[in-house]
């Protein structure tokens, strides 16, 4: 099988870490077909970081050697999510001599996108221009945040309607899917893979002086410092912690960056926590592992999610989890693994952490609890899928998984 990926975040030879979880599936779908990705460079990426020009025209097989991975220049509209994008999308592959000739050489048997809008519109665009079906990958925000109404909605309504089918990483999102008035039984849940030798129980304090945490206790959030996840909501809660109370020799460690750093510490500095409050910026995928083992906790107080790989990880490093009640979260947190409150409520987060950080955990029974196939498995439920949409039969090597992958399609 020859399939085509349209990737919203994909790393490169110069962006090793970003969107770590789309390599990883394309790395584990590329054992069992031929795959190309395309994942655009926009304008604003290049303006904000010149370098990435060394990308463009050519192919990067240096993150995933199995598969061609291709950085056309993007055309986006000046103002980044507007309905045109998935148009502009479409266009920058249709445009790019480097994805002309790939497309021509490989002919795509499907169209794989990564995400709904605008890649999932482009996909849809794609199809027909190349004739061949196309798939669509709903990841959480961009459902969640779909408008009520307005051409966005429309297009991307319309792309996961004529889809040959739609693969999401949670059944919250699967019934999401079905309420814009996909047929249930187009629609699959696939939890993403877990790399459960990778994540996996290490000694804490080891972890602790590796990352160099000093405090007495550790709360971990590690994510982007978007209002979506809820950090302004976290660092609430976490001044209620400071009460004299044993909880409240407990430091905050912010892994990640986004748009509210800079509000973020401001707030930071008005609550006097300075002091205990960390801003550690992002870090390397591979050091995950040990900010995961490092905490006793790791904090998801998002707004709105499909289901986090965070929290899946923290499970596999035998670390409890308290989060917000949102998207698939519920799924897999259970009371043996952390605590859920409801989003946006840093009284009921304040009370949870206070609990999670005073509870004795059995750590081999939460890494216990993480639930999800490794990426090779998660790849061969995908592939179920593709091969239902194009007609193909699973070949010999992924036979003895047909009765699973059937389950799945089946949305079980």
């Amino acid at each position: 099988m020859k399939a085509l990926v349209l990737s919203d975040t994909f790393p490169n030879r110069l962006e090793p870490d970003l969107g770590p979880y789309n390599a990883q599936q394309v790395e584990a779908l590329a054992q069992r077909a031929e795959v190309t990705v395309i994942n655009p460079v926009s304008l604003g990426r290049l303006v904000r970081k010149p370098a990435l020009a060394r990308l463009l025209g050519r192919s990067d097989d240096t993150i995933v050697p199995a598969a061609r991975v291709l950085h056309p220049l993007g055309l986006a509209w000046p103002w980044p999510g507007t309905a045109v994008s998935g148009y502009t999308l479409a266009l920058s592959a249709r445009t790019s001599r480097t994805c002309r000739l790939a497309v021509s050489q490989m002919t795509p048997d499907v169209i794989y996108s990564t995400w709904a809008f605008p890649h999932g519109h482009a996909a849809m665009l794609l199809a027909r221009r190349w004739g061949c079906p196309y798939v669509i990958k709903c990841r959480g925000s961009d459902i969640n945040t779909l408008p009520k109404s307005g051409l966005r909605r429309r297009f991307t309504v319309r792309a996961l309607l004529q889809s040959d089918h739609v693969v999401t990483v949670s059944e919250d999102l699967r019934r999401k899917v079905a309420g814009l008035g996909v047929p249930l039984n187009k629609v699959t849940k696939i939890y993403n893979g877990l790399d459960r030798q990778q994540f996996r129980i290490l000694d804490r304090e080891e972890a602790r002086a590796r990352v160099g945490i000093a405090a007495a206790r550790a709360i971990l959030f590690a994510g982007s410092l978007r209002a979506v996840k809820g950090p302004d909501c976290l660092l609430e809660a976490f001044g209620r912690l400071k009460d004299g109370t044993p909880a409240s020799s407990a430091d905050l460690y912010l892994v990640g960056s986004g748009d509210m750093q800079a509000r973020l510490k401001r707030r930071v500095g008005a609550l006097g926590l300075s002091s205990y409050v960390h801003f550690v910026g992002n870090c390397k995928h591979d050091d995950v592992l040990l900010w995961m083992n490092a905490a006793d906790v790791l904090c998801v107080p998002s707004r709105s999610e499909g289901l986090p790989n965070v929290v899946l990880e923290a499970l596999a490093c035998g670390t409890p989890v308290v989060a917000s009640a949102v998207g698939g979260v519920p799924e897999v947190v259970r009371e043996m693994s952390g605590l859920l409150v409801p989003p946006d409520d840093p009284r009921a987060l304040a009370e949870a952490l206070r609990q999670a950080l005073k509870r004795h955990w059995d750590r081999a029974a939460v890494r216990e609890s993480a639930p999800g196939d490794d990426w090779g498995r998660n790849a061969e439920q995908l592939m179920g899928v593709l091969r239902r949409v194009t007609g193909q039969q699973a070949s010999q090597e992924g036979a003895g998984h047909s009765a699973e992958v059937r389950g799945v399609l089946s949305g079980v």
